[in-house]
């Protein structure tokens, strides 16, 4: 039987060929529901559901939903210092762009932007 160790005391059957997402809250469908599609593009989508499906399984945590399905550890972080220390590392990577003379445009004022919303969001009660 082939398990895979997902960072909590939780060994998941891969053997079987089962999804171990689909027994995990929030589902890819969750996440990405249709009011939630409309707004990104195909190539974003794509990308999120395969990074999901990649690494989503090294965050199952031990807390279970009342339905019986295990908590994914992104419900359980804090979101917007998550999302406040991926806007930095966007901010640093597109100044590093700028130095090698690409045309950031008004990438950077979005990126800021990005910044000053999701702290002002972790500020408010």
């Amino acid at each position: 039987m082939e398990q895979k160790y997902l960072g909590t005391d939780i060994l998941v059957d891969k053997s079987d060929g089962i999804d171990p997402m689909q027994n995990v809250y929030p589902s890819i469908n969750e996440i990405l529901t249709e009011q939630v599609r409309r707004r990104l593009n195909h190539s974003v989508i794509q990308q999120i559901t395969e990074r999901y499906a990649k690494h989503g399984p090294e965050y199952i945590s031990d807390k279970l939903m009342p339905d019986g399905r295990f908590i994914n550890q992104c419900m359980l972080n804090d979101s917007a210092q998550d999302a406040i220390e991926e806007v930095i590392d966007s901010i640093f990577n597109t100044l590093i762009l700028a130095m090698k003379n690409k045309y950031v445009g008004s990438i950077l004022r979005h990126l800021m932007a990005a910044y000053t919303d999701l702290e002002t969001l972790k500020a408010a009660p």
